[in-house]
């Protein structure tokens, strides 16, 4: 083999490689930008959930206060 076609082979090995190296970056980057709107999406699932979370706890919060308001009736009723 020839230096020429050393020279040769060794071109195209780096092509190849260089390709390569192309083909990983490009996927990459693909798969970070996929990974930033599943956190951009898992963050506003969690903005909501908080949200429902603190009307769920507003709401428990009046039942047991209506629950206690009842239960101060029924504690006048039988004590009359």
């Amino acid at each position: 083999m020839t230096v020429e076609e050393k020279l040769e082979r060794l071109t195209e090995r780096t092509d190849a490689l260089t390709q390569s190296v192309e083909l990983i970056v490009s996927l990459h980057r693909n798969l970070e930008a996929k990974a930033d709107e599943r956190e951009a999406r898992a963050d506003e699932r969690m903005t909501k959930l908080d949200s429902h979370m603190d009307y769920l706890i507003g709401l428990f919060e009046k039942m047991i206060h209506t629950l206690g308001n009842h239960e101060g009736r029924l504690r006048r009723l039988e004590a009359e």
